[in-house]
């Protein structure tokens, strides 16, 4: 069985693989929905997802070590 995690609060796109028929609901609407339809037919899509939920997290770490890294660098040769 597939695990869904259905935010409360978030919007969601649901679409029928075969029929392409769309359909927009609320978390509790979702929940509902799956219970009464079932999840196999249908592609769910959260469309509350910021740029921020697309990056990775190792990438971010690595930019924020890099940067921290390079400003005691430019520190060190500024003042000494």
């Amino acid at each position: 069985m597939k695990e869904i995690n259905i935010i409360t609060g978030e919007d969601y796109k649901v679409t029928h693989k075969k029929t392409k028929k769309v359909y927009f609901m609320t978390a509790q609407e979702l929940a509902n929905f799956l219970f009464k339809y079932g999840y196999k037919n249908y592609k769910i899509n959260n469309l509350n997802k910021k740029l921020i939920d697309f990056i990775p997290l190792w990438l971010i770490v690595t930019v924020m070590v890099l940067t921290y890294t390079l400003s005691i660098i430019s520190y060190i040769n500024i003042n000494y």
